[in-house]
């Protein structure tokens, strides 16, 4: 997870201003840390209620709608950015 971290950060800072680098690194170190301590027991009450197989689905399905909305980003923003 760190590796995932460091990349997420490093494109989240690049499409924002300068003097906004240290909000985008103060939330998702926030919300790293808050889920972090939230999916132990989000996931056993999800095993416990639903079954094992459930995780797989709701993974699935969080992959699904996380590449979904990465293609529809537009890519405009980053390439204005190259040109400064």
């Amino acid at each position: 997870m760190l590796f995932v971290n460091t990349v997420s950060d490093s494109v989240l800072t690049a499409s924002v201003n300068r003097d906004e680098h240290a909000i985008i690194i103060v939330s998702t170190t926030a919300a790293a840390s808050f889920f972090r301590n939230i999916a132990p027991s989000l996931g056993g009450y999800i095993m416990d209620a639903y079954g094992f197989h459930y995780i797989g689905y709701i993974g699935a399905t969080c992959t699904l709608i996380t590449a979904g909305i990465g293609l529809l980003v537009p890519y405009k923003h980053f390439e204005e950015k190259k040109k400064l």
